[in-house]
């Protein structure tokens, strides 16, 4: 799945993003922890897969309130590329 110029609604924390759909349905990504320069505002584009949300949620690594946060939901998308959109007049993307 390929999302292009999506603006990140929240960070709920190192390895999860929440992004806001169109119909303003808040559907949540799963980052790399690496991935530390993403902030609420930020306009990405994003590459990744649908994946449904685990029974045992420790197995993706995520903090246990994150993992209440994802549990609510039946599905997640896995990031597999994730970039900044640079809009002209904002502060340089680094």
């Amino acid at each position: 799945m390929d999302l292009q110029d999506v603006v990140v609604r929240e960070v709920l924390g190192r390895g999860l993003i929440g992004l806001e759909a169109p119909d303003g349905q808040i559907f949540y990504v799963r980052i790399p922890d690496a991935l530390t320069a993403i902030r609420e505002g930020d306009r990405i584009h994003l590459r990744g897969q649908l994946e449904a949300v685990p029974q045992r949620l420790q197995d993706l690594g995520l903090a246990p309130d994150l993992e209440r946060e994802l549990q609510s939901r039946p599905v997640y998308i896995k990031a597999s590329d994730i970039r900044k959109v640079f809009v002209p007049g904002s502060p340089a993307v680094r």
